[in-house]
């Protein structure tokens, strides 16, 4: 998939193209753990990595919602990346984390950056259950929704 957004993306496409949902490429491929196409699209110059789609999460929260750990820590070395972002319901990924992570260590290794001690106060407000993870996206098969999020993106040519 690497190829095929490098080969869009030089050919002019736009990079934050949103799909009917607010989706972008970059949410697309951090949802499905597809590392090769979230490295390609973060060395895009105009890359956003902080767009908000229709329900106001981010890439990261969508990684950090799947347990996609190695796509967390290349968003979390994005310098742009801000992890305070809220989501329609008020809650940001590093809530998340706190909400169904015991070692929030992990999720930040290797990245550089730390959690703060604030993030962590906040664990007490998550529910039981955890984030709440119905996805409209969960009835589509990984690769048929990256795949329609390439159409998108070339449609944008």
């Amino acid at each position: 998939h690497k190829d095929a957004v490098n080969a869009l993306l030089e050919a002019g496409a736009d990079v934050n193209a949103k799909y009917k949902d607010g989706m972008t490429a970059l949410m697309s491929a951090a949802l499905v753990a597809r590392k090769d196409a979230v490295n390609a699209l973060l060395a895009h110059s105009e890359i956003d990595v902080n767009i908000q789609d229709n329900a106001g999460e981010t890439a990261l929260m969508k990684a950090v919602y799947h347990g996609h750990t190695e796509i967390v820590n290349a968003l979390l070395a994005y310098s742009e990346i801000d992890v305070n972002i809220q989501d329609k319901n008020g809650s940001t990924a590093l809530m998340a984390v706190a909400c169904i992570s015991s070692n929030l260590t992990d999720m930040s290794r290797g990245s550089g950056r730390e959690l703060s001690s604030s993030s962590l106060s906040l664990a007490p407000r998550c529910s039981a259950s955890g984030p709440d993870l119905s996805l409209e996206t969960s009835y589509f098969p990984p690769d048929s929704r990256f795949l329609g999020f390439l159409g998108l993106i070339a449609r944008s040519i």
